[in-house]
């Protein structure tokens, strides 16, 4: 309710509306009420006092026109930095790159916009959905460009492929020694692929050029706009770095700059782990930009051949993934995480990885109120034991249905159709009453737009990929949870009191679809769109 005696906030009556409120009874609420940048009422038409509105405040009155209306969607996994980087980078997906013939066309493009010896870089790429079936190699980058540094970034942001010219300029050669954790890919003779898997690919990322402080913050505030077209209101990002530039700082720039979203920050454990005491003021929950959480990476993605798993891999030569992190090293950032009132998240896709981990810490004490003190990201193929130790454990999962949506080609191949069908089981999650939240971890997959809620949303509901492949249809959600599991319960397991839900004293962050999606079929969940989306009461999109 506003003040009276102070500067009166512009009030917003959006009437004539479908209002996603499961929490309530009976039939949908119709009106919403936005007083500044928070929700005063959600109501039934009939029941509204329009002129206690009227005759005190000023008032705003928007027709929805019966359009269907929900909470902003909560990215609580993505990458908005990396987004940021690549929105000027060739995006390899289809359906405009389908072999690495187009992949070489597109470089020989991006040649010509450049100036002599200038880096061109891409992402997205997955072997699976290219006609060749296999990943571009040095010599197919060389035959592109063989005068520019040239790095493509796979669909899972673990492995990467550089050309000649890319290598010369960092110094890398056939006597580079590989970081513990890291592969630095070679043929039969001993030459070097070019390709590099894990921490190799990591090592490489620190010495390119990413541009200073404000480049950043530029790009980061025309992805923000990106993220509001796709009704994404809150995020997470969930690998932040403090070399070479802080990525608070850069968040903080951005704000300056105009900035809306509300952002959490997960630092990377290699970044901590040497580091003094958090200052408090960074982890100020209520804050439009905070840190949220310590990451640690257990193990790598199945389509890449390096998450942790047993048995091993098809095809792969008694190929287990790759171990990244011991037992000793998840206590000592669970204790860093302790000391700084930190979550700590757990990168584990594969069985192993996740055994591992739940084995390390079910048995740990909370040191968080109102939230899971530790949370597995992605977790594709847990076992049973696990599940059961995690929900003991209060173990939260944020997890990506657009994965196996998107990359089913990669997953039968590597774990063949009986793995598959095993992968994300949510339904199975749920009936532990394990804390299960949805993300995007955008731009790691092989889609576009790579964090577009409602492609995950879909694969939840169906159970089926985007190819048509069905996999275990009984794990899958009905539209009422999913939804949930995208706004509610990922603002919940962030921490977050204030989003996720169109409910009483809770900001204004909604979004307004073309469709009903209560009612839609769906098979066509993903041909929705975001006709408007609104941060704390205002239009940022449509």
């Amino acid at each position: 309710m506003p003040d009276k005696n102070s500067k009166e906030p512009k009030i917003k009556i959006f009437r004539n509306c479908k209002i996603f409120a499961p929490h309530r009874s009976g039939s949908d609420p119709d009106t919403l009420i936005i007083a500044g940048n928070k929700i005063a009422k959600v109501c039934h038409s009939q029941n509204l006092d329009y002129d206690f509105w009227r005759q005190k405040y000023p008032v705003r009155e928007i027709d929805l026109e019966d359009r269907r209306v929900l909470p902003g969607f909560v990215d609580s996994h993505m990458h908005a930095l990396f987004m940021a980087r690549d929105r000027d980078k060739i995006a390899c997906l289809p359906p405009e790159v389908e072999s690495i013939a187009d992949i070489k066309e597109k470089i020989k493009e991006k040649k010509r916009e450049l100036e002599e010896g200038e880096w061109i870089r891409g992402w997205g790429y997955d072997e699976e959905k290219l006609d060749e079936k296999r990943s571009p190699l040095r010599e197919d980058l060389d035959r592109a460009a063989p005068d520019h540094p040239v790095m493509l970034i796979r669909t899972c942001n673990h492995i990467a492929v550089l050309n000649s010219e890319a290598m010369r300029q960092l110094g890398i050669n056939s006597k580079t020694s590989e970081p513990e954790g890291g592969k630095i890919e070679k043929d039969g003779q001993g030459n070097l692929t070019g390709i590099f898997k894990e921490k190799a690919m990591m090592m490489l990322l620190n010495d390119l050029p990413d541009g200073g402080i404000d480049q950043r913050a530029e790009s980061l505030l025309a992805c923000s706009q990106d993220l509001f077209s796709l009704g994404i209101t809150t995020i997470a990002d969930s690998m932040a770095e403090k070399t070479p530039i802080d990525y608070y700082k850069i968040y903080r720039r951005a704000v300056k700059k105009g900035l809306k979203h509300k952002v959490i920050l997960h630092y990377k454990w290699s970044e901590l782990r040497h580091k003094e005491k958090m200052p408090d003021f960074k982890l100020e929950r209520s804050s439009q930009i905070h840190i949220g959480g310590v990451k640690v990476i257990a193990d790598g993605s199945v389509s890449g051949l390096t998450a942790w798993v047993d048995p091993a891999y098809l095809g792969a030569d008694q190929n287990f993934g790759s171990k990244l992190i011991d037992r000793e090293e998840l206590r000592r950032a669970a204790e860093y995480a302790r000391q700084n009132s930190l979550q700590l998240i757990i990168h584990a896709m594969g069985n192993k990885a996740i055994e591992m981990t739940v084995d390390t810490l079910y048995q740990h004490e909370d040191w968080l109120k109102n939230r899971p003190s530790i949370r597995l990201e992605h977790a594709a193929l847990p076992d049973k034991k696990s599940l059961d130790k995690a929900a003991r454990g209060d173990i939260g999962i944020v997890s990506q249905p657009i994965f196996p949506y998107a990359e089913i080609g990669s997953y039968l191949k590597n774990l063949g159709p009986e793995r598959t069908s095993a992968s994300y089981p949510f339904k199975s999650i749920l009936d532990r009453e394990i804390p299960l939240a949805f993300s995007s971890d955008a731009p790691a997959t092989p889609w576009k737009p790579p964090a577009d809620p409602l492609a995950g949303i879909k694969s939840a509901v169906t159970r089926k990929a985007h190819e048509g492949t069905v996999y275990n249809a009984e794990e899958g959600l009905n539209i009422v949870k999913s939804l949930r599991l995208y706004t509610e319960s990922a603002a919940k397991i962030s921490g977050l009191k204030d989003v996720g839900r169109l409910a009483e004293g809770f900001q204004a962050d909604f979004i307004v679809l073309n469709r009903d999606i209560l009612e839609a079929d769906p098979e066509n969940i993903d041909r929705i769109e975001v006709e408007k989306t609104y941060k704390k009461g205002i239009l940022m999109h449509g």
